[in-house]
């Protein structure tokens, strides 16, 4: 595997575990 795909998938890893807590955290707290 080259070097150079490995950040991207970091973020875009991170971006998807940050929404499903953004929504998490929204669910448990409406209005929040």
């Amino acid at each position: 595997m080259n070097i150079k795909f490995i950040p991207p998938v970091i973020i875009l890893a991170g971006a998807v575990a940050f929404m499903v807590w953004f929504f998490a955290s929204g669910a448990a707290m409406p209005g929040g």
